[in-house]
């Protein structure tokens, strides 16, 4: 009889695990699967601002190589400046909140302990991104007299020409100077945080990974 209870509670222990392993088995595909989706959310940010700041950085070259600053820059700033920036980051992180917040005890405390750094990373990014981004849109609406190329409303070349031409020569280049020297700014924080994020997500997502299959 007493053989047959130790049996019974070994099986149902057994049972009892392999429920645990199943859940967190879903856990760590909802996971993986959500760090893929960040992965290339993340890389697409990073080529984009990776191609902003070879272009700033090429302006910085073309400016120290003529005489002609002015005539350069107006160039630059109407034609070539790389206004855009993406202001809609946002994680896959949902399951990553959930699985921090329950305390259970699925994973071991160090991976819980990862996936807590990398959610203040994320957040972080987010904060930082919004708070630069705040600001380089408050430069641009400064500079909102310059009738830049390729907008909504695509009027004359000769209006566009007529507003360039009576443009007062020092504010416009001290707009520049200021709205480059932001976006050049910009890029190096997303580059740096962006790629930080990625090494973190990568080691963790291994991590799950070697777990599952040991």
């Amino acid at each position: 009889m007493v053989i047959g209870i130790l049996i019974a509670l070994q099986v149902n222990n057994w049972n009892e695990d392999r429920k645990k392993l199943n859940r967190r088995t879903t856990i760590t595909y909802s996971l993986v699967n959500d760090f893929k989706k960040d992965s290339l959310f993340l890389n697409s940010i990073i080529l984009q601002v990776e191609r902003d700041s070879t272009r700033l950085k090429s302006f910085e070259k073309r400016l120290n190589a003529t005489s002609f600053i002015y005539d350069t820059i107006k160039k630059i700033f109407r034609y070539e400046f790389p206004f855009y920036v993406r202001p809609d980051y946002s994680f896959s992180n949902t399951t990553l909140i959930s699985t921090i917040s329950d305390n259970n005890d699925l994973y071991p405390q160090s991976l819980v302990d990862s996936m807590g750094v990398l959610l203040k990373l994320q957040r972080d990014f987010e904060r930082t991104n919004t708070i630069t981004v705040d600001k380089y849109f408050d430069l641009l609406n400064r500079t909102s007299s310059y009738p830049f190329e390729n907008y909504f409303f695509n009027g004359s070349k000769a209006l566009r020409d007529s507003v360039w031409e009576k443009t007062d020569s020092t504010q416009m280049l001290a707009d520049f100077e200021q709205l480059a020297d932001w976006k050049l700014a910009y890029s190096q924080i997303i580059l740096v945080s962006g790629r930080d994020i990625q090494r973190f997500t990568e080691d963790l997502k291994m991590r799950l990974k070697n777990l599952e299959n040991n």
